[in-house]
C-alpha cells in the first residue's frame, strides 16, 4: 500500500525548494541590476547647470573620468564619499584636462583646482578643507561660468 502522505510531504517539499530558489535568484538578479544603474542629477550654479553622473563606490571614485576621450560641457562627475575629509584626486589616464571643484556636505565651494592637467600624474590635488563630494567637469568652466570657493550649488535629479 502506497503512503500518500510521504508522497505529499516530498512534493511539497520540491515546491517549497523551487519557489525558494526563483526567490533567491530573483534577488541576486534584482541586486545586480540595481548596482549597475548609474545615478545622475543636475548640479546647478547660479543658473549653469552640469548633468552628472553620480559615483559612490571605492573603485568607481578611483577610476573618475580616466580613460574617457571626452566630455560635453554640459556634463560632470560627481565623486561622493563616505564622509567629509581632505579627499585627493590625480589625473591618472587622463585624456584631457578638467577642473577639480570641492564640495562641502551642504554643497557649498570648498576649492577648487582649476586646468587640473592630464600630464600631472602622479601628482595629487587635495582641498585646503575637508569635502564630501567632488565635481569633475572640463578645463576652464569653473572660470567661465564664475564658479568660485564659495558658491553654493544644487543637485537635483
Amino acid at each position: 500500500m502506497i503512503d500518500h502522505s510521504t508522497i505529499d510531504r516530498g512534493i511539497n517539499m520540491r515546491i517549497f525548494l523551487a519557489i525558494g530558489f526563483v526567490i533567491v535568484f530573483a534577488s541576486i538578479f534584482l541586486f545586480l541590476y540595481l548596482m549597475g544603474q548609474k545615478q545622475e542629477a543636475v548640479v546647478s550654479f547660479n543658473g549653469v547647470s552640469f548633468e552628472v553622473e553620480i559615483v559612490e563606490t571605492k573603485s568607481d571614485r578611483i577610476r573618475g573620468l580616466s580613460g574617457k576621450r571626452e566630455i560635453d560641457d554640459s556634463q560632470g562627475l560627481i565623486l561622493k564619499f563616505d564622509r567629509e575629509d581632505f579627499h585627493g584626486i590625480w589625473m591618472r589616464n587622463m585624456l584631457f584636462d578638467i577642473d577639480i571643484i570641492w564640495l562641502s556636505s551642504d554643497l557649498i565651494v570648498v576649492d577648487i583646482k582649476e586646468e587640473a592637467s592630464k600630464k600631472s600624474y602622479p601628482e595629487t590635488f587635495y582641498p585646503q578643507e575637508k569635502a564630501l563630494y567632488v565635481l569633475e567637469i572640463n578645463a576652464g568652466l569653473a572660470q567661465e561660468k564664475g564658479i568660485v570657493v564659495g558658491s553654493k550649488a544644487e543637485m537635483g535629479r
